[in-house]
């Protein structure tokens, strides 16, 4: 009974080992948080907002294309509610955040002092309650997967500087802004003072720049901030609020767009010497995605009400989406898989010349295309392959198929668009499709730079093989195991099988033995 239980122990220490030595291959790697928003689901739109955040990560923040909105235009006004319907505040709250969750990135919010309280111009929401608000997204967006920039204009009424009481923290705004957000989540005056001085400020070709801003990288991931807030009224000192930028850091049009219209590659170099450009006016479906490819951030002062805010949407939409084309990238399950090569996980530029335009397209990686290069010095300096090539054969470690100072690269922002549509139109290319540095081989869906090899950032993965090479000797050790635990059940030990025969020999022994010589 013993030897039996020595042998069911040995088994089970078997199958511990086993299973243990068995490698964890598909982990979650954006394990902050379970919460997941509108810009992590995994709609078009959603990864097209998603990849285009990722290949902005190395440009300076104030060179982002950010889709705003007005709000007491678009959303908070005393006409929103119309007919018989019955909105409350806590109504149009939700109505802004899911504005938000669809990827607005900027809003301009009217204050006015009621009754010693800030509250939102032409409404009685406070303040403070919509910050709160503001801050339950910002919460439920704080992962790697989902957080963004988010910039917030502040418009103070003149009429309200004559009474307020800084003393009152329900009129500090400084105050209700460190409540409301949380200090953490705001990039103020100071941070950019220090890292200025330290060094991790940039101009637009990613030199270091004493007058410059820091990278989408370090702000979001390496010193976790998400808000910018610019009081653009100009009626509030600096040293009021240590949180607000007042409104020289910016280019800020209303209604009339100042800056001359780029249309040429040079032309696109000057417009991205100016930080956080910015253009409110009307926009249509047309226009809005036309200002952002010239370097502005649009803002839609358009007027909504309850019978059609659902129609905000066809603005935005076009505008957020500055590189792909409008339904892609498209799911890979919803990709034909007709042909022995074929793996559409691969992002191609598809140009056309009679509106010199173009728009990213997710294409077969197996096709024979040029691919896109771009200085090692110069975020605007594009050219082409010299050959023909699949996706696969852009791989960095192989010479990526580029001249010598060039790389293969992706444009980064719709100015950088806008320069390589210049290129392309000035050597009369024609229409032309164009390998860009981006591709969801290594996870579906998750679309990344770096070349063929890149890997996700959002999932740990391992390839068939590496998995098959790591399998294979916990396979062969459980094989050897299995046929050493059936040996020991098959080949008893012969103390229990011939027990009698045992019995027989040492009764034998026992007989005394004769003594002396025998005879």
């Amino acid at each position: 009974m013993t030897l039996k239980l020595f042998r069911y122990l040995f088994i089970g220490i078997c199958c511990l080992l086993v299973l243990n030595s068995i490698p964890t291959t598909f982990v979650n790697a954006d394990t902050s948080s379970a919460k997941a928003h509108s810009i992590s689901s995994n709609s078009s739109a959603a990864l097209s907002q998603r990849s285009q955040r990722d290949i902005e990560y190395n440009i300076t923040i104030d060179q982002l294309p950010l889709t705003g909105i007005e709000l007491k235009s678009v959303l908070l006004h005393s006409n929103f509610s119309q007919s018989n319907d019955t909105i409350n505040n806590d109504d149009l709250l939700n109505y802004y955040y899911d504005i938000l969750s669809s990827g607005v990135q900027n809003v301009i919010v009217d204050l006015e002092l009621t009754d010693n309280i800030w509250t939102l111009v032409d409404t009685s929401i406070t303040f403070q309650s919509f910050l709160s608000k503001t801050k339950v997204f910002l919460d439920d967006t704080d992962t790697n997967l989902s957080a963004n920039l988010f910039f917030m204009m502040l418009r103070i009424q003149n009429n309200s500087l004559t009474f307020i009481d800084y003393s009152s923290p329900s009129q500090n705004i400084s105050a209700l802004l460190e409540h409301g957000l949380g200090g953490s989540y705001i990039y103020k005056p100071d941070d950019l003072l220090s890292d200025r001085k330290a060094g991790k400020t940039f101009d637009m070709n990613g030199v270091n720049a004493v007058n410059g801003w820091p990278t989408l990288n370090r702000f979001l991931y390496e010193i976790r901030r998400r808000v910018v807030i610019s009081e653009i009224s100009q009626v509030m000192e600096s040293d009021e609020s240590p949180y607000t930028f007042n409104r020289s850091i910016m280019h800020f049009d209303e209604f009339n767009a100042t800056l001359d219209i780029p249309t040429t590659v040079e032309e696109v170099r000057n417009t991205s010497l100016i930080p956080w450009r910015f253009l409110l006016s009307n926009f249509t479906e047309s226009d809005g995605p036309q200002y952002i490819s010239y370097g502005y951030s649009p803002i839609i002062a358009n007027k909504f009400d309850s019978s059609n805010i659902l129609l905000l949407s066809d603005l935005t939409t076009p505008i957020n989406s500055w590189s792909w084309k409008v339904g892609e990238p498209k799911k890979q399950s919803s990709l034909p898989k007709d042909k022995s090569f074929t793996a559409y996980n691969c992002g191609y530029m598809s140009y056309t010349v009679h509106n010199i335009s173009s728009e990213w397209i997710v294409g077969n990686c197996y096709d024979k295309l040029y691919g896109l290069c771009r200085s090692y010095n110069d975020n605007f300096g594009f050219i082409l392959s010299e050959n023909e090539n699949s996706y696969f054969d852009f791989d960095s470690f192989s010479g990526s198929n580029c001249p010598d100072g060039f790389d293969f690269s992706i444009p980064s922002t719709p100015l950088q668009k806008l320069a390589l549509e210049f290129f392309l139109k000035k050597y009369e290319m024609g229409n032309i499709n164009i390998w860009i540095d981006i591709n969801s081989i290594s996870v579906s869906d998750c679309w990344v730079t770096g070349g063929p090899f890149a890997s996700c950032p959002y999932q740990k993965v391992m390839s068939g093989r590496n998995f098959t090479r790591m399998l294979t000797p916990a396979c062969v050790c459980s094989f050897g195991l299995l046929v050493i635990v059936t040996l020991l059940n098959l080949l008893s030990a012969p103390i229990h099988d011939n027990r009698n025969n045992w019995k027989k020999v040492i009764s034998k022994m026992a007989v005394p033995e004769s003594d002396g010589v025998p005879a």
